[in-house]
Order: C-alpha cells, then structure tokens, then sequence
C-alpha cells in the first residue's frame, strides 16, 4: 500500500512538470493506470481476510475491542483505497486534458497474456481515453462519498465489515468494465459487476419482512436472473464478433487479439466499407449487445429488476444507481460506438427502447409513495434519456447526462438514506421511551410489534416538515431534486436540455415531444417529494404510530406526539434528528457538484469555447461523428429550447407545489380519481411484473408440472409397465413348472402338435 502511494506522488510531480506530449509523462501515466482497479481490489481482499480470520459473522455486542477496532478499520481501508484510486484517475484525466485530440488515446495493450491458444489469444490490457477516465472519476467520486457515508449509516450493523468487503469489490467491477480493453474481458467485468450488486441487494439476505416490498433475498436473485436473459444476448453478440474477425482477420500476425477493441473496430470500419461484412449481422449484433445494455441499465422490458433492488441498503442504492451497474449499460454502447453507428437501425431501436423507457419510469414515479421507489423509477426514466440521446447521436450529451445524473442521484439516494436512517433512530427511541410509560409489558410487546410491522420509515405518508429537523439533509435534496427536475442553471438543465436540443436538432420531433413530457413529470415528482417529506402538513410520522398503537389496543396506554408536544404522563415524544457529519458530509458535496457540474458542458452554439465537455469526449466519438457528422441547433433557437425547458420544468414543480404543499388534503384525491384506471395502471408499474409472473412464472410452472406427469406417467409408465407386466408373467408361467415328468410329456406332445398343425396351416396339407 505504501508503495502505491509512493508511486502515486511520483507520478503526480512527473506530470505536473512533464511537458503534455512527452514520452515521460506518457510512460508515467501507462504506469499507474494499473492502480485504478488494483487499489479498490486490494482493499476488498484485505478487508474480506480481516472478516474471515477475526470477525466471521458475531456481532457487534461480542466483538472484543480489538475486534471492533478491526471491524472500523474494514472501512477505513475501503475509504483510503478509493480516495487513492480517485486520486489516480483525477491524474489520468489531467494529463489528457492537456493532450490534443490525436494524442488522447493511451493503451496499456499487453499487462500479461491470459488466454495463448495457438491463434486465439486474449491480452489484458487497459483502454484509457477521455471516456474511460471521465468515467472513472465519476464512478470513484460516488464510490468514495458512499463508502464515507456508511460508516455512518452502517455503523451498528453486525455484518460492517462484512459490507466494506463487498463494496470495494463491486467498485473494482465497475473500474475493469471501464478500462479493459477486450470484448472477453468486458463480459468477465460485466458479470463481476452483476455478481457484486447480487451480494450487495442481498446484504439483508436474513430479512423476514420489509413492509410489503421484495425481501433482500429473493429481491437480489431477481435482479441476477433478469440481467441473465440481457446477458444471454449480449454473449451472442460477442461471439458472433470473434466469428465475424476470424473470417475477415485471416493471415494476421501470431498473437493478434481478435477481441481487441480497436481491432474490432478497424476490421468492422473497413468491412462496412468494403461491404465484406454484411450490414445486417452489423446491425444484428449491435442489436444483441444492447440487449446486455437493456438488462444492466434497466430498458424497457427488463426494467424490473432495479426498482426491487432497492431492498438493499441505501447506500448500495446511491452507487447502483448512481455510478455502477446500471451505467455500465450507457458506457457499452459508448464504447462500442464505432459499430452502432454503422447500422442507423441499430440506433433507431436504441432510440426507441430508451424514449419508451423514459416516459415509463416518470409516469410510474408520479404515484409512488416509498420515497426509494420514486428515486428508482426515477433512475429508469433518467437512463432511458441517454439512451434516446444516443439513438439520435448526442453521444456526447448522453455522457454529459450521466456525469450530472451520477452527482444528483447519489445525492438524492444518499439523502433517502439519511431520511430512512433518522425515522428508523427516531421510531427505537421513542419505542425505548414507550416501554418506561406502558407498565404491562405484554402490551407495550403488542405495540411494539404493531408499529415495526405497520409504520413504514420509506413511506412519505409517513414524514412532512422534516425541513425544521433535518435542514442539511433537506436543503442538500432540494438542490438535487432541482436538477433531477431540470430547474433552469442546474447541473441537470444543461444536460437534459442538452439531450432534448440533440433529438430536436436531428428532427426526432416525436421523440422530442415524448422526452419533454416526461420532463414534466421527473419535475412533478421531483417535488411531490420534496414537498411531501419537508415542507407539507404536519410532521406525520407520530400519526402513523398511533394507528398502529390502536390497533394493537393501547390506545389508553401511550400517544405518541411530536417534539414540543407533550403534555400529558402517557405521551411519548418523536424526536427527528438530522444525520451525522460522515453522512451530511457527502450530501453538501454532491449538492455543490449538482449546479457546478452542469458548467462543463454550457452550450456551444451560445458559449463556445466554454463547452470543454464537449471539445474533450470528442476524441471518443470520432469515428461515430465520421458516420454522421453531429448538429447543432443556432444560438437563437438553443435559447428558445433551453426556455421552453426551464418553463416545463417550473411548471412541474409549481403543480406538485398546489397540490402537495397547498392542498395536500383534497388535490391528491381528486386527482386520482380524475386520473382513473390510469392511476391504477401507474401505481401498479404498468402491471409488468404480474405479466410476467402469468407469462413466465405461473406458465413455466405449469408447464414444468406437465413434464413431472408426463415423465411420471408416461416415462416411467412404461418402464414400470414393462417390469409389471414381465412379473405377471412369470407368475403365470412359473406354474408350468411342476417337477412331474408326465406334465413335461404332456406339454412336449400338446407343443409338437401345435407345430405341426401351424406347419400345415400356413403350407397346407
């Protein structure tokens, strides 16, 4: 580790006094790459080594203090391996900064040889551009606040250490996804990082019940099978690419990677050109890549995985959500530009998937009252943006998307999560006080029981006026629920606006018009949030309390009321309390970078040279921009786009504001029942997982029931059928055997009879 960090200084004072073109500070950057994924890496082993030797699976009340010393210091490992992995990837990004176009491409092609097999050979090597290192700054950035951030949220969890073994390793996932420079090594990355979010969805593995939601367990083997049938087709896609290189690569050199990417892209270039690969296996295989993107990223209809992923801890949530997992379906498509844009079917049906996914996830948003479920189909809805603003060719405004989303969705998750840890304290310490005012205790067990069973600590109905306990944590949520919305000089209404300017500046006027709409609804429940946990009504969590109390029949024993409230022996204050420090730290943080990121990106046609987002990713999308050359709207029209933006953003958030702030009693109702069955059909997720619980599930059930019985019946049937009849037999023929020869005569005699009389029979006399 000290090494590391050693060559870590070294290589910052190398580059910060090495010209940018030189050997040197090239060869120094080719040197340290190798730290971005290894660090994380390293701290999970080290981590996972400390929880088998001397933790294993107590918990944290007969852990002895050297114990819990080496349980704190699992995160702290974690925490100094991803700040360190940032600290690499922020030089990765400086130094290609100051690189020109033709010099921002850095590969590390052979680290060491995996696979030789005669001809077939697959190299590790890293593939570092202005994409990859922008990437892994953003997915080290979420990654470092989240694992700052559970040590707070974490803290009194029995499996902590547990946790920081899987966590680290899930960002090591994500970072070999981004660097690696084969289509091999890609699906080994791709399902590493599955296998991660299955172990993290599934931290709570023991988890009897969660108010009605998925448990962790079945909720982590959901997310894992529905990525299986999206990965199924992304393997296609990959094999069909080796075969398609070995038979336009023949007679190349010996160790020739034919997975390599920038050999796949060169043998696909020049055969589109040539025509020697037909365009419909390059629109075929794209097709099924992006079938590996639509499990991964949640589209349209393998969506259903990621809302029930919200069974894991929030922390997970952020950095799924935010920064691994489900980007890594936006980054393949990225990435693999040079053959999606090759087929304008391919990107038409990119397009198509991800508009339909956007206007999905923000019309289920819209009627959500668990405060993750909202964020969730907000990431749904938020992805499916990217993905149409790569189906029309805003490559580059996709990525600037996902770079804004990642800050303000990990703030909005990781303010959901300090949320949900305040009302989980809130609601044990008012039950604490609760059992020193009832006396009997059967009841106050009763009560108990009754309010950890009915009052859900993620169900909005459940909060209001939080504003006045939790002012970092609220005012944080305000700033990121206000560019997840799209209000005008936030981060999120430069990107948005950015991929809405593309769609209409290549005349996807249908897809524009959808995409604004749906921009209407994330600012609608952008705000039904934010006004329905800290700013409407009463504080109704003691409410909720109550009904559970009189259902258990206290009534008469305890009132729970709200701070300043109480009055009477039997009433029990509830007593909200803002988060501490290591989790408000990140919520600031990403609050400031949800307005400032958005400055990177400004608009070209208006600011010009101050786009630097765009000037840098262009190196990536070179050869996508060779195919078709990018648009840009004139200045004058870019405002028009940008106020039409802002107004339909304001104008979401002044409807939540009338009916979830100012007439939160009576405008949701008649809202609904004006609404219908449309409310019916968004409340219930477009009934996607009833469908296919009838299609595949109950069908696939009774099917297999059919194959037991016919195998029972019919299979075995006519094995035991055979055995019985073969045993009747013998018991019929065994009485033959009597021991007198005078019978054996007879039967001798009876036979030679019968073969004589068939004999003339059948040849006549």
């Amino acid at each position: 580790m000290f090494e590391a960090i050693n060559s870590i200084i070294w290589s910052l004072q190398s580059v910060a006094f090495a010209e940018p073109k030189t050997d040197t500070g090239l060869e120094t950057i080719k040197s340290i790459i190798w730290l971005i994924p290894t660090l994380p890496l390293a701290a999970a082993f080290l981590n996972g080594f400390i929880a088998l030797t001397f933790l294993r699976s107590k918990p944290k009340s007969e852990l002895t203090a050297t114990q819990r010393g080496l349980r704190y210091l699992t995160s702290t490992i974690g925490i100094l391996a991803i700040a360190a992995a940032l600290l690499v990837s922020l030089i990765v990004l400086f130094f290609l900064i100051g690189q020109d176009k033709e010099h921002k491409l850095i590969q590390v092609e052979n680290i060491y040889t995996w696979i030789p097999s005669g001809d077939f050979n697959i190299k590790v090597g890293f593939n570092v551009d202005p994409l990859t290192s922008m990437m892994t700054v953003v997915v080290t950035t979420i990654s470092l606040l989240v694992h700052i951030f559970s040590t707070g949220y974490m803290r009194e969890e029995s499996g902590y250490h547990r946790f920081y073994t899987y966590l680290p390793f899930f960002t090591f996932s994500m970072l070999g996804l981004i660097l690696v420079n084969n289509f091999l090594l890609l699906y080994v990355f791709w399902e590493a990082v599955g296998l991660s979010s299955y172990l993290l969805i599934g931290y709570w593995f023991s988890k009897k019940y969660d108010w009605g939601r998925l448990l962790p367990s079945d909720a982590s083997k959901k997310a894992f099978i529905v990525n299986r049938v999206g990965d199924f087709g992304f393997g296609l896609g990959i094999m069909w690419i080796f075969v398609v290189m070995l038979n336009h690569a023949e007679g190349a050199a010996k160790g020739f990677d034919r997975l390599n990417y920038q050999n796949v892209f060169q043998v696909f270039e020049e055969g589109s050109k040539t025509g020697a690969i037909d365009h419909n296996t390059i629109t075929i295989i794209a097709i099924l890549l992006f079938m590996g993107a639509m499990g991964k990223s949640a589209q349209m209809p393998l969506q259903v995985w990621l809302p029930d992923a919200m069974a894991g801890p929030t922390p997970v949530s952020a950095l799924i959500h935010a920064a691994t997992m489900v980007t890594a379906g936006v980054y393949m498509v990225g990435r693999v530009n040079p053959i999606f844009s090759l087929s304008p079917e391919a990107m038409t049906f990119v397009a198509v998937i991800g508009i339909l996914t956007a206007f999905f996830g923000s019309t289920v948003g819209t009627t959500q009252k668990d405060i993750k479920a909202v964020m969730a189909y907000s990431t749904v809805s938020q992805l499916g943006y990217m993905f149409f603003a790569l189906g029309v060719l805003g490559w580059v405004a996709a990525f600037f998307h996902l770079m804004t989303h990642a800050f303000f969705k990990g703030l909005l998750f990781l303010g959901c999560g300090s949320i949900i840890h305040s009302n989980e304290e809130t609601i044990h310490e008012a039950l604490h006080k609760m059992h020193l005012v009832v006396k009997d205790h059967n009841l106050a067990e009763e009560i108990e029981h009754a309010i950890h069973h009915d009052v859900d600590p993620q169900d909005m109905d459940n909060m209001g006026q939080l504003i006045k306990k939790m002012p970092l944590t609220g005012w944080s949520m305000v700033v990121g629920a206000a560019a997840l919305a799209g209000v005008p000089f936030t981060a999120g209404f430069w990107s948005k606006d950015e991929i809405l300017g593309q769609a209409f500046a290549h005349g996807q006027y249908p897809i524009y018009i959808v995409g604004l709409f749906a921009a209407l609804l994330t600012a609608f429940y952008s705000f039904r949030m934010i006004f329905s946990v800290f700013f409407s009504g009463d504080y109704r969590l003691p409410k909720a309390m109550n009904r559970a109390v009189a259902r258990a029949g206290g009534v008469n024993a305890v009132e729970f009321v709200a701070q300043g409230r109480k009055t009477k022996p039997n009433q029990v204050e509830v007593i909200a309390k803002e988060s501490t420090k290591n989790m408000t730290f990140p919520l600031v943080f990403l609050g400031f970078m949800s307005i400032a990121a958005g400055y990177v990106g400004l608009p070209r046609s208006i600011f010009g040279g101050l786009s630097v987002f765009d000037s840098f990713l262009e190196a990536t999308f070179e050869p996508a921009f060779a195919q078709v050359a990018p648009k840009e709207t004139s200045a004058w029209l870019t405002v028009i786009l940008l106020i039409l933006s802002g107004a339909i953003a304001l104008t979401g958030v002044a409807i939540a504001y009338y009916m979830y702030h100012q007439n939160r009693d009576v405008a949701p109702y008649r809202a609904r029942r004006i609404a219908g069955p449309l409310y019916t059909i968004s409340k219930n997720k477009w009934y996607f997982d009833e469908a296919y619980d009838l299609l595949l599930v109950k069908s696939g059930l009774l099917f297999e029931r059919s194959l037991w019985l016919f195998d029972r019946y019919v299979i075995d049937g006519a094995v035991n059928g055979t055995g019985w009849v073969t045993r009747q037999s013998a018991n019929y023929l065994r009485k033959v055997q009597t021991g007198f020869v005078g019978n054996y005569a007879l039967y001798i005699t009876i036979g030679l009879v019968g073969v004589i009389g068939l004999f003339y029979l059948i040849n006549g006399i």
